[in-house]
């Protein structure tokens, strides 16, 4: 069922691991200075986000964009993938079965030149080139061979079948293999990666292959051997992130051997927008002394980086909060402490490197708090990872903070890659410890009631560190029948873990024929804020008709801006914590209790084009201040809704010409409100808590 284009935002919060990136993130603050004389600026990154940032081309600057080209809409077409640059033309593969046999051809500026059919090539997804001929996998166990200057197809030769599992997604050429005679490198998403000969005869023989438990990679779609004697390297445009983000045009390093360096690099948050991973390679573009590294990102165009590394470039890869639980924003209990590290992309082994961690109140952009970082050693390539306690007792509750971790080598050549950094919250909010959990005596198994002669209800139990007060519950309703009447209850629950009393319930809310369309975010307040003790809760969200409402749920495949959990089972009250997400982890309810004190600061990329969100006080009593950065504020609307979806105030588009607003709620009755911020046909709204 399709949900609303908004439900995801709703929830305000990811809670996640260390171990994953929820994509890589490059949104930039406003108004926040670091402790050095330069304007640098917090970078709002997840807690794995590696921070390699891109202003423009400069002398061995890694990752510097040398050109990004609208392939896409200068061919008006949609299917491309495999790429390859040779004698001065980039010829790109169209990979859907009403379009086989068709290469696309683009000059050296990205300019289209033409589509031509070239017979029997098939569907391509991959290419390579020897400087000559053109080489084509087409995802069985044949290679095609082209002549780009007659764009004919020459002949083709056939693979190994051990080194075409699934068939030939994938083909890079190795100009030094076979003791000079040229060789390929071949595979698929997840299979090993074969070295074949270049053969030329009809089949080729394996050299040596890379099992696939090495490289550890699912998404292959793309790869491009760069030969340099025992220093060559591997470039995948992997569909996925391999630290566990949701982003999906990835560039990862591996090395001569196929194991993974540690250095990727998001193609998506250069273009702004989810691509989908396609062909890869290097080549002489003109304009440029060294080669180019370009990258199919299908759904968004062709981009080149330049990938030489300087004498002497230490970048602040990631920084994030180290808990047992992490939410983004993170929400720290004490005591708490930063995870941070430090990458070489230098030529030499760097000694005695200075660096610090800063932390800052966003609200006030006042420092807080300057740790400095031991001194530490890196080879080139190698990056660390360190941990800072925080002194959080010097830290203010209901305040957001950005922390940034800061490297300041002397002799750095590239300074622009200096920072990374985070946002966290110090609150007083509760965090879901709970996988779908079923009331034992009145759960139901099918959506949330089982059947028409009982009530039934599915929820899950929260922890909270300190007292707070619950308001009202938010919760996705996936599957409503029109006329299903729900609501969320408040129960007890003992120190052994026992769910017990009924504590409060709120209102009903009816489902709408909409809600069974779309789906809908439901927010149900209290009669009464509920006092929460330190301790356990569970809330639980109720049937109240004949029907099988579905409730929403999210599991491996995250949403942003959601609520998550990562522990797996209750026994007696204990829980266990699952180290990384896997076949283990069970997906939890979209439910998620506001509180009184509940502090949500969203900066998120969600929407394109939005470089920087803030608001806030919240919650509030009455006046909310509105920060926004983006590129074209003309084509920007806000509106204000409350619980049930009704407006209660908007702003014109004029009014977003400065990079400030403000909204005045005090005229409305306490609870939650929506800030539904639109750009475009794109939609995101945000929970902003009305207090007396």
């Amino acid at each position: 069922m399709k949900l609303k284009i908004y439900s995801s935002g709703l929830l305000g919060l990811i809670l996640t691991g260390l171990s994953l990136n929820s994509s890589a993130q490059s949104q930039q603050f406003k108004h926040l200075k670091s402790e050095a004389n330069t304007n640098r600026k917090f970078v709002n990154a997840s807690p794995n986000a590696i921070q390699t940032t891109n202003p423009g081309n400069s002398t061995q600057a890694f990752w510097d964009i040398r050109f990004q080209y609208d392939v896409l809409g200068g061919s008006t077409t949609t299917d491309l993938a495999g790429v390859v640059y040779v004698k001065g033309k980039f010829y790109l593969s169209r990979w859907q079965t009403a379009n086989a046999n068709q290469i696309s051809i683009f000059d050296s500026t990205g300019e289209f030149i033409e589509t031509v059919t070239i017979a029997g090539i098939g569907n391509v997804r991959g290419l390579t080139t020897d400087g000559e001929f053109l080489y084509a996998s087409n995802t069985t166990a044949n290679i095609q061979v082209i002549d780009p200057v007659t764009k004919t197809k020459v002949r083709q030769f056939s693979v190994p079948a051990a080194a075409s599992v699934g068939g030939v997604r994938w083909i890079t050429y190795n100009p030094a293999g076979s003791s000079g005679a040229g060789s390929f490198f071949v595979g698929n998403y997840a299979t090993a990666i074969s070295q074949i000969t270049k053969p030329a005869g009809a089949s080729a023989t394996i050299i040596n292959s890379i099992p696939a438990s090495v490289h550890g990679l699912a998404g292959m779609y793309g790869v491009a051997y760069e030969e340099n004697g025992a220093d060559s390297k591997f470039w995948v445009n992997n569909q996925g992130d391999p630290t566990g983000g949701a982003s999906v045009s990835v560039v990862v390093l591996l090395n001569v051997d196929g194991e993974q360096t540690g250095l990727i690099h998001v193609c998506d948050d250069d273009f702004g927008a989810a691509g989908t991973a396609g062909g890869i390679g290097f080549g002489l573009i003109p304009g440029f002394t060294t080669p180019t590294m370009y990258c199919m990102a299908q759904g968004n165009g062709l981009i080149g980086y330049d990938t030489q590394l300087a004498a002497v470039d230490i970048a602040a890869e990631k920084i994030g909060t180290e808990s047992g639980l992490v939410a983004w924003p993170a929400k720290l209990g004490f005591p708490a402490s930063l995870k941070s590290s430090f990458r070489s992309l230098s030529t030499t082994t760097q000694t005695s490197i200075p660096a610090k961690i800063v932390v800052r109140d966003l609200t006030e952009d006042t420092l807080s708090q300057s740790v400095d970082i031991a001194p530490f050693n890196l080879g080139s390539l190698v990056s660390n990872n360190l941990t800072t306690p925080l002194n959080t007792a010097a830290l203010n509750k209901g305040v957001t903070y950005g922390a940034m971790a800061i490297v300041s080598q002397p002799s750095d050549e590239k300074t622009d890659n200096d920072t990374a950094a985070t946002i966290f919250a110090l609150t007083d909010s509760t965090l879901a410890r709970d996988f779908s959990y079923l009331f034992p005596d009145i759960a139901g198994s099918i959506g949330i009631g089982a059947g028409a002669d009982q009530q039934k209800a599915l929820g899950a139990k929260f922890s909270t560190p300190t007292a707070d007060s619950l308001s009202s519950v938010s919760f996705l309703l996936k599957s409503p029948f029109e006329g299903q009447t729900v609501s969320a209850s408040l129960y007890r629950v003992t120190t052994a873990g026992a769910i017990t009393t009924k504590r409060a319930t709120t209102g009903i809310y009816t489902a709408t024929a909409d809600d069974e369309t779309n789906g809908v975010l439901v927010t149900l307040p209290f009669t009464t804020p509920q006092a929460i003790a330190v301790g356990q809760f569970f809330v639980a969200i109720n049937e109240l008709g004949d029907s099988t409402a579905g409730l929403g749920r999210y599991s491996l495949n995250y949403q942003g801006n959601t609520f998550y959990i990562k522990w797996t089972s209750n026994a007696a009250g204990a829980w266990t914590e699952v180290g990384t997400f896997g076949a283990n982890f069970q997906d939890a309810f979209a439910i998620y209790p506001n509180f009184g004190r509940t502090t949500v600061v969203t900066s998120t990329k969600s929407l394109k084009g939005v470089q920087y969100l803030n608001i806030a006080p919240n919650p509030t009593t009455g006046m909310v201040r509105i920060s926004l950065q983006t590129k074209n504020r003309e084509n920007v609307s806000l509106e204000v809704t409350n619980s049930l979806g009704q407006k209660v105030t908007s702003v014109s588009r004029t009014d977003f010409q400065a990079e400030q607003i403000q909204l005045d709620l005090s005229g409305q009755k306490p609870g939650v409100y929506f800030v539904r911020l639109a750009i475009g046909n794109q939609i995101e709204a945000y929970p902003v808590v009305l207090t007396h």
